[in-house]
């Protein structure tokens, strides 16, 4: 019984030093266990502050990056928004020169028609529709050519006209029918140039005014016809019509300064004698005249009663 309780005592101090062995390990794996819990915590911690760190650095490296992309975003924009407005405006100007090149086509196209059928106008000698459709040729895109041949087409119809109204003219002046000689001269004149034609042609018109009793404008015309020099074309009496016409109208003293200014200069013509008649005779007419308004008494006044 001894020896039995002597093994439980030595078994029972056994399983003491176990538990006691035991119970240290548990404490010992408590510290560990909490140790590794602050070390856990601790490495948490860096770990966040690592991921921090590094996620502001992505950011700043984000940051950066995008600004430098998109500073080189903006040059490069700005480099070919100016090239793509250079191409639209080179595009523009191309579009509009194509577009004046075929207006300027249809243009000359209109141009020639009108060129040729104004050409076949004056080939046919239609004078007056020459003349009457030369200004609509200002409007056409003609050829220096083209235009000197319509100038030349244009004096040539003028001329013809002047020359067609004076000699219809000059022929009814022959007649006497001097209204037809009044109509076709003034024809002529539309038309004419100054020279010694357009001269001729206000000295047959003033003399036919004149007969029809139109003294003030037949002494414009043949005042006019006198300035161009009438006498050059072989017409030496345009100033004894003009003397003529003054009397008719009644300017007696322009009328006499006229019949000698003609005396004077023809003094071998046929009529200078009688110009210098009647330059006499109208001189004599208003000295009587004067000394008539002399001699004859004034009219007395009559007071009227009161």
């Amino acid at each position: 019984m001894d020896e039995m309780q002597r093994e439980i005592k030595e078994l029972r101090e056994v399983v003491e030093d176990h538990t006691e062995a035991i119970d240290k390990t548990l404490e010992a794996s408590s510290h560990i266990a909490r140790a590794m819990e602050v070390l856990a915590q601790r490495t948490k911690s860096r770990n966040r502050a690592q991921q921090l760190n590094s996620f502001v650095a992505y950011v700043l490296f984000t940051v950066l990056l995008g600004g430098a992309f998109y500073v080189l975003y903006q040059s490069r924009s700005a480099a070919l928004t100016k090239t793509r407005d250079e191409a639209l405006e080179s595009a523009q100007e191309a579009r509009a020169r194509a577009r004046d090149l075929q207006d300027s086509q249809v243009d000359r196209k209109r141009s020639a028609r009108a060129a040729a059928e104004y050409y076949r106008l004056i080939r046919e000698g239609r004078s007056s529709e020459v003349i009457a459709g030369y200004d609509a040729l200002e409007e056409l895109e003609l050829s220096e050519t083209e235009r000197e041949v319509f100038v030349d087409g244009l004096k040539n119809a003028r001329a013809e006209m002047v020359e067609a109204g004076f000699l219809a003219g000059v022929e009814a002046f022959r007649r006497n029918d001097f209204e037809a000689a009044t109509a076709e001269l003034r024809r002529g004149l539309a038309y004419a140039e100054e020279g010694h034609r357009m001269a001729e042609m206000r000295y047959y018109l003033g003399i036919s005014l004149s007969s029809q009793g139109s003294q003030p404008e037949a002494i414009e015309q043949l005042e006019k016809a006198i300035e161009g020099r009438v006498d050059q074309a072989g017409i030496d009496d345009a100033r004894l019509h003009l003397a003529n016409t003054l009397v008719k109208a009644g300017s007696l003293p322009e009328a006499r300064q006229a019949f000698l200014k003609f005396a004077t200069k023809h003094p071998n013509h046929r009529f200078a004698q009688m110009a210098r008649r009647k330059a006499a005779q109208i001189l004599r007419a208003a000295r009587q005249n004067e000394r008539m308004a002399r001699e004859t008494p004034a009219p007395k006044v009559v007071s009227p009663d009161r």
